[in-house]
């Protein structure tokens, strides 16, 4: 079955991760150590990409078979993030940012998808939204069959790129294999915003490729107050002196034929962005919502120029949805602290503003964490409407590597502003495929050492053992251990689980790789094999709400990876 053969159908909700193994990609060939898997059906249709329209690495080896698997635990690589760290001594990005965008007018800051006076309307405005994507290996390249069939589908005006582009260092050189490659097929623009990863080199390959060349900004000084103390300005010279040391050059070894080779890969009219994207930060305009999609920069705070615009366009009765690289609620919890400078006390910070009752927003959308989460939100603090709620959504699974959702803590968070809970909380994968998946590719590392250890554990498995952290945290309710909970008969009870299982992963895969060490961890065991528990999402704009859509992609192959099963569905009001 090909794509065509599927266009013009509407979803088929048969087998997701809630209702079936199969749906969540559990078959016996992906049961195996992920890592030792023999190429499937899948790779063929997602992954064997001709590469004859690139030219050499910049080292000057032939660029062989793509995708490539980014190995995150190299020197080279490390280095290259190392501004994430000098960011968090003496953070250059809003100066950089100002020099990127120059005057924050709000007209000229605008993607208008409107329809134009004297025009009956086409019905919904439907497009794709997925974030942290650019890796360039198989689990970036799967999305693609999928991606292209929905668009086609639902008339897709474009996707949208919810942060981190391009990974590890969103330079020039990667660009072409690890964007314009990919998606040289997919029949639709493509705008985004920049997440940590893209300002690693100051945002000039995001700003030269989804901007513009001539919209990078000069490399002038920038101009701040001094610290009023002597002691505060010694200390602020020490930190710029180290930054400017050791900062990283984002115009080192640029391989030109390399970087000239990836415009023409997205050449077709159908792929330019028609408006084209103004800066890095903007609005996209359409009947009835706006989207505000915002620069988060490395560590998620707003420069003041930027605080005053989203102000500015946060100020009409229009409903607003906000896309932003950071989430402002993940993993059960609250993120308060990103700041914007210069601004009232009352809208200091990202949340205060989508929360704000007179600026009518009523869902945010990041990226940033690699999964799925959508929280409905209760907001109960001073001046807001009865009854109001806001949707918090986390999608980041566009292809880098997974973050667990397993260590998301039963949810049930009451705070003097809002109140969520377990049952406002959905996640893909669940909390148990998560577990189970890491505990494979676990066992693939003991094997790779030779140790006759036995630690992997399936997924029944894992729903036991997080029934058991719930019951130790005094959870009121019981994780459901079964995905079809209004079948008569219940499946088989899960093999019992050795001391060793029990220790190795609540030890390794629940206590020391927490959220506090989820950086490491995380791409430390990425695998690059299905079940890979990648998403994207739908958004439908109507008149009276915005349908959502969860697809998954698992690249378990055949019609799956082709015509995507829904994971979730729901419709934010907007009336």
């Amino acid at each position: 079955m090909n794509a065509q053969e599927l266009l013009g159908a509407e979803p088929a909700y048969r087998s997701t991760s809630r209702t079936s193994d199969e749906g969540a990609g559990w078959t016996p060939e992906t049961t195996d150590a992920l890592a030792e898997l023999p190429d499937a059906a899948w790779v063929a249709l997602a992954c064997e990409q001709p590469t004859g329209d690139l030219p050499s690495a910049a080292d000057g080896r032939a660029l062989r078979q793509l995708p490539r698997k980014l190995t995150w635990f190299r020197a080279k690589v490390l280095w290259g993030t190392r501004n994430d760290f000098i960011a968090r001594l003496s953070d250059p990005t809003a100066g950089l940012r100002r020099r990127h965008v120059g005057d924050p007018d709000r007209h000229r800051l605008s993607v208008d998808l409107t329809t134009p006076a004297g025009q009956g309307s086409e019905g919904p405005l439907s497009f794709l939204l997925m974030g942290d994507t650019g890796e360039g290996d198989c689990s970036q390249y799967a999305l693609v069959p999928p991606l292209t069939t929905v668009a086609a589908r639902v008339n897709a005006r474009f996707l949208f790129v919810c942060s981190d582009v391009i990974y590890p260092v969103g330079r020039l050189n990667d660009y072409t294999v690890r964007f314009y490659h990919p998606y040289k097929t997919l029949p639709v623009p493509i705008y985004a915003i920049p997440g940590n990863h893209d300002w690693y080199d100051g945002l000039e390959a995001f700003m030269t490729n989804f901007v513009g060349p001539d919209a990078v900004g000069a490399a002038a000084a920038e101009v701040t107050a001094k610290p009023s103390s002597r002691l505060a300005r010694v200390r602020a010279w020490c930190l710029d002196l180290i930054r400017e040391l050791l900062w990283s050059n984002p115009n080192w070894n640029l391989n030109q034929e390399l970087i000239a080779a990836g415009p023409p890969m997205r050449g077709a009219a159908n792929q330019q962005r028609q408006p084209a994207q103004p800066g890095p930060y903007f609005t996209i305009e359409t009947d009835h919502v706006r989207f505000v999609c915002i620069d988060t920069g490395i560590l998620g705070g707003l420069d003041g120029d930027q605080g005053r615009w989203l102000r500015e366009v946060s100020a009409d009765e229009k409903p607003k949805i906000l896309l932003t690289g950071k989430p402002l609620v993940v993993d059960g919890e609250v993120k308060r602290a990103y700041r914007i400078e210069d601004a009232p006390p009352e809208l200091d910070t990202v949340l205060k503003v989508a929360h704000h009752p007179d600026h009518h927003y009523v869902a945010v959308i990041g990226g940033d964490v690699h999964n799925y989460q959508h929280y409905r939100v209760r907001l109960t603090g001073p001046g807001q409407p009865p009854g109001r709620v806001m949707h918090h959504i986390v999608s980041g699974g566009g292809g880098a590597f997974m973050h667990a959702t397993h260590l998301v803590s039963y949810v049930d968070t009451a705070e003097e502003d809002l109140a969520f809970g377990e049952q406002d909380y959905r996640a893909y994968p669940l909390r148990m495929d998560s577990l189970a998946a890491f505990s494979i590719v676990l066992q693939s590392v003991v094997s790779r050492l030779r140790l006759p250890l036995k630690i992997q554990i399936d997924d029944r498995q894992a729903a036991q053992m997080i029934n058991q952290r719930f019951t130790r945290l005094g959870a009121p309710e019981p994780y459901p251990e079964l995905r079809r909970p209004g079948e008569p008969v219940a499946p088989a009870a899960p093999p019992p689980l050795t001391w060793l299982q029990r220790v190795v992963n609540r030890g390794i895969l629940v206590a020391i790789g927490g959220r506090r060490f989820q950086s490491l961890l995380a791409p430390a065991l990425d695998w690059d094999r299905p079940p890979f528990f990648k998403h994207f999402l739908q958004l439908e704009v109507g008149p009276a709400g915005v349908r959502v859509r969860c697809y998954a992609v698992t690249g378990r192959g055949g019609k799956d990876e082709i015509d995507p099963p829904v994971e979730e569905e729901f419709t934010i009001p907007i009336g």
